[in-house]
């Protein structure tokens, strides 16, 4: 089989060269370039052969090699960063919650301090009562035992003399009769 040119000598649209229909004589048979599939299989063969001869090339292929390694390491540290700042918001959050409780407890502990001194003050104002009422009641019972000592004198006295005022109307009974 050989190839034809078609009827309106159209061109490759990649390389410019005429496109080829083969001679089976058929009309249907759809047009293709010849040029280009051995111009793609010649270049790729000349291209690993230049990549094996040529030291420029081939620092480019460690070059792009490099690239790909540090972009590769750039992303890996662009999601280690965003890790470091997601931690950074949790602890900045837990760090926000600590200041609270730390201000809490700080109010809660002015708060039982103020409660502590003003239970200290009534303690004190209690017991100042108490000490009085005990001095009071202290004095209240010397007093009464004093007037309890006076009491017992004066009811001797009384029946001393009631004694002795009956004994006395004994003896003018005694002498009367």
């Amino acid at each position: 089989h050989g190839y034809i040119p078609t009827e309106d000598n159209r061109a490759c649209d990649e390389c410019g060269m005429p496109l080829l229909r083969s001679g089976g004589g058929e009309e249907k048979e759809s047009a293709e370039c010849v040029v280009c599939p051995v111009l793609e299989a010649e270049l790729d063969d000349a291209l690993e052969e230049a990549k094996g001869q040529d030291s420029i090339w081939e620092s480019m292929l460690n070059l792009e090699k490099e690239l790909d390694k540090l972009e590769e390491d750039a992303e890996e540290r662009k999601r280690i960063a965003q890790e470091v700042r997601d931690i950074e918001r949790i602890v900045e959050g837990k760090r926000t919650k600590l200041r609270r409780r730390v201000e809490e407890a700080r109010e809660n502990a002015e708060d039982a301090k103020i409660d502590v001194l003003w239970k200290a003050k009534e303690y004190r104002k209690i017991h100042a009562t108490a000490d009085r009422s005990a001095r009071e009641a202290r004095r209240v019972i010397r007093e009464a035992k004093l007037d309890k000592n006076d009491a017992q004198h004066q009811a001797r006295d009384r029946t001393v003399r009631v004694e002795s005022a009956w004994l006395g109307k004994e003896r003018e009974h005694v002498l009367t009769v």
